[in-house]
């Protein structure tokens, strides 16, 4: 990790491992629901030890309450929701940030 970011020249290095991925539930071949299961590192470039500055790990479902019927969507949507849902997930790890779209009591 350190490494490749000193070949690019950064100060950081975000690691992204992805344990799981899948756009179809395991049960039915008709049932689709996006899931992602990933553990992410930041390391820092000049540390002189290689533990990680910051970990986290990510569940993502998409949709979150259950799976649709292939009748109703097809695997690139999921694929493309449960993706955009990961990467706000992530980013929102490393800042502040306020979902406007939701009334203040469902933002907590």
């Amino acid at each position: 990790e350190k490494d490749m970011g000193k070949h690019f020249g950064v100060d950081r290095v975000l690691m992204i491992e992805l344990l799981e991925y899948s756009a179809r539930m395991q049960d039915g071949y008709n049932d689709m629901q996006g899931t992602i299961r990933a553990t992410a590192k930041v390391f820092e470039v000049d540390s002189p030890d290689s533990v990680p500055a910051w970990t986290g790990t990510f569940d993502v479902k998409w949709p979150k309450d259950g799976p649709l019927d292939a009748s109703r969507s097809n695997e690139l949507v999921v694929r493309q929701h449960t993706l955009q849902v990961f990467a706000e997930n992530v980013v929102h790890s490393f800042y502040t940030h306020r979902e406007v779209d939701k009334p203040i009591r469902a933002r907590e």
